[in-house]
């Protein structure tokens, strides 16, 4: 929140999601795989197919106002980000009205420049939040945990192409 307050003075009361993985376990307490998120439309889940914030809900944890389940916003961007449910032309269109793609671009190009593979787009998708500035009506990218920032060299400074986030944008 109060970060929200200094950077959006005047937008400060949107939501806020911290994008993290969805891990698994054994009964025995062992971690048996993760599911990294990714800035797309999620089909899958307790309610497949559906536009549903359970689909949503493991990759994408409520950081502000938390208590209100505000899961519209962020699944628009979600599937606008998503080719199989936005084509380009309407893509081009809308991605500057709902994102700060130049804000966005930024925190990408510096985590991205430091081989940050532990963020969403880069390599893990998590360590990252994204808030939704509800007067401004778009959503930016935020940096989280760079704690593994140059420990790899084989980190792209340019994703891979992809027809989903990051990659698309």
């Amino acid at each position: 929140g109060e970060y929200a307050k200094y950077n959006w003075p005047e937008d400060d009361g949107g939501a806020a999601w911290k994008v993290t993985g969805k891990l698994g376990f054994n009964d025995a307490g062992q971690m048996q795989g993760t599911d990294w998120s990714q800035l797309k439309r999620y089909t899958s889940g307790p309610y497949p197919g559906a536009r549903s914030c359970e689909n949503y809900r493991f990759y994408f944890n409520p950081a502000l106002r938390e208590d209100e389940d505000l899961f519209d916003p962020l699944i628009e961007l979600l599937e606008t980000m998503d080719r199989t449910t936005t084509p380009d032309a309407e893509y081009d269109a809308k991605i500057g009205d709902i994102l700060n793609v130049e804000a966005t671009l930024r925190v990408f190009a510096v985590r991205s420049l430091l081989a940050d593979w532990d963020t969403v787009g880069i390599g893990n998708g998590q360590n990252a939040y994204l808030y939704w500035a509800p007067i401004e009506g778009r959503h930016y990218l935020l940096p989280w945990d760079m704690d593994h920032c140059f420990e790899r060299t084989d980190v792209a400074i340019v994703p891979p192409s992809s027809t989903t986030g990051i990659g698309r944008l």
